[in-house]
């Protein structure tokens, strides 16, 4: 930062002598000295930021008289803010504290600062862009995994069309949500501080519960939530309570507009200038892209099933038996049992193998979504012993990764957020609640069944919803059809 010259009265340099002494160079009269704005605390932020630009003295690095302005006597004290006219924008503020000191408690010196007009308005600019940052507004933009791309594609939009005065929450935004970080928790904490909601509704979203769940708890709230219908869903389409709230089409221009209104509203701004039919094509293209998708379901000839339960959930109370008799009837010579599981022989089967399916009977910590393989007591589900062995839902995903498995199936007890995890990861059918061995079988000879005769997971899980009564739910990610070619044509499983 330079520093100003300024020149100081004689009378000051004589009022210190008493204390510097007349050999010391503080007491030489005229002697200029070097003013560090930095140390003025009192002086306005746009006179601050002006010195910070080099503005320099009036004239030849001494202080000016200003028209009309009295000298600076002991009872003569000129107004920091006071802005006096004349050639140039001048500017008097008070000396810095040190300076009042070093005079020997004489008045302060005063100081016109010439700071041009360019320089003043660039500081309340600044000051106006940091008012802004601290006040920033949250739009939460709600959406399933299979809708990532468009859900990133609007954050990237509104973050360049509001020129970054939004907080766009995407869950699925790596940016969003820092390593580390609790998915839910985060999650909790932006639907509790969104201003606006935006849901993405498609014909596969609109009946997923962790969406209407998202909708309704900002919606309850006061906060203005706006449906967004995309891929062959329109407003005239929605479901209740969706449909109950002002909808918009994204890949219409008119839709858009009212979305960009509303935002700016939000954030007390006028609309953006922003080409509009540009973005509506780009939405097109990303629905296009959805649809080609739908069209081209993944199929596993053979896959290859992993069917494992703890200790304590192979007894035969439990009913494991019966499970393991519905998966091998499904996949004959496909799948690979285990009756110990623990989370060791866990990681040892999924980092050396490959598994696409996945069925567990164990126990799940319905608070944390932590796998549990310890012995827990068949009430209340909590570890019968004080250090019980434990898998987080995170550690479980990269597991996942690794084996490069298409789905998950757990028939025990509420797992909804261990399912949550595993969203991003692979497809997902969990119990909300508590589950008895003769529902949970139900459910999967119905669901197995229709695997087998090469329905997509998709359709399985559709038909079995409706087919049985067991509180399972199905969380989605890409579909997939395990079997032989000739058992079913994609596009007639996908239409």
């Amino acid at each position: 930062m330079p520093f100003l010259t300024i020149q100081e009265p004689r009378r000051n340099a004589r009022a210190r002598e008493g204390r510097h002494g007349h050999g010391s160079p503080a007491s030489r009269p005229n002697r200029a000295r070097k003013y560090d704005p930095r140390e003025d605390a009192r002086a306005p932020a746009d006179v601050r930021i002006s010195f910070a630009r080099g503005v320099t003295c009036a004239g030849n690095g001494r202080a000016r008289r200003v028209p009309g302005a009295r000298r600076h006597g002991p009872t003569n004290k000129i107004p920091a803010s006071r802005e006096i006219a004349g050639s140039g924008d001048l500017v008097q503020i008070p000396p810095p504290p040190q300076a009042c000191r070093d005079s020997g408690g004489s008045p302060p010196t005063p100081r016109a600062l010439c700071a041009n007009r360019r320089d003043r308005h660039s500081a309340k600019r600044l000051v106006r862009s940091r008012e802004v940052a601290m006040a920033k507004k949250t739009v939460f933009i709600s959406h399933v995994s299979t809708e990532t791309e468009l859900a990133q594609y609007l954050k990237r939009r509104f973050d360049k069309d509001f020129l970054g005065s939004l907080d766009v929450f995407v869950s699925s935004d790596q940016t969003t949500i820092g390593a580390g970080a609790r998915w839910l928790d985060e999650v909790e904490k932006a639907l509790k501080e969104a201003d606006l909601q935006i849901v993405l509704c498609s014909k596969e979203s609109v009946g997923r519960p962790w969406v209407n769940f998202e909708a309704g708890a900002v919606w309850l709230s006061g906060v203005p939530v706006v449906p967004a219908c995309h891929s062959g869903m329109t407003p005239s389409d929605l479901p209740v309570p969706l449909s109950m709230l002002e909808a918009i089409q994204a890949s219409d221009a008119d839709d858009l507009r009212k979305l960009y209104s509303a935002i700016a509203s939000v954030v007390d701004l006028q609309m953006p200038e922003v080409d509009l039919d540009a973005v509506a094509s780009q939405v097109k293209a990303i629905e296009a892209q959805y649809a080609r998708a739908r069209e081209t379901v993944e199929r596993i000839e053979k896959p290859r099933i992993l069917c494992a339960a703890t200790e304590q959930y192979a007894d035969p109370t439990y009913g494991f038996d019966r499970d393991v008799a519905v998966v091998e009837q499904a996949f004959p010579g496909q799948v690979l049992v285990e009756h110990r599981l623990t989370r060791s022989r866990l990681r040892d089967l999924l980092t050396s193998e490959q598994f696409d399916i996945i069925h567990l009977v164990l126990a799940v910590d319905e608070r944390s979504g932590d796998i549990i393989f310890s012995p827990v007591d068949s009430s209340t589900l909590k570890p019968a012993t004080p250090a019980p062995e434990k898998l987080s839902p995170s550690g479980f995903a990269d597991l996942l990764v690794e084996s490069r498995t298409r789905l998950v199936v757990l028939a025990t007890c509420d797992a909804l957020l261990l399912a949550v995890e595993v969203a991003g990861i692979a497809n997902m059918a969990a119990s909300d609640t508590t589950i008895f061995a003769d529902a949970a079988v139900e459910w999967e000879e119905c669901f197995y069944g229709l695997l087998r005769q090469g329905k997509s997971v998709f359709k399985a899980f559709d038909l079995a919803k409706s087919q049985t009564s067991a509180p399972m739910r199905h969380i989605r990610h890409r579909d997939v059809v395990f079997g032989p070619v000739q058992r079913a044509a994609v596009a007639q499983e996908t239409s």
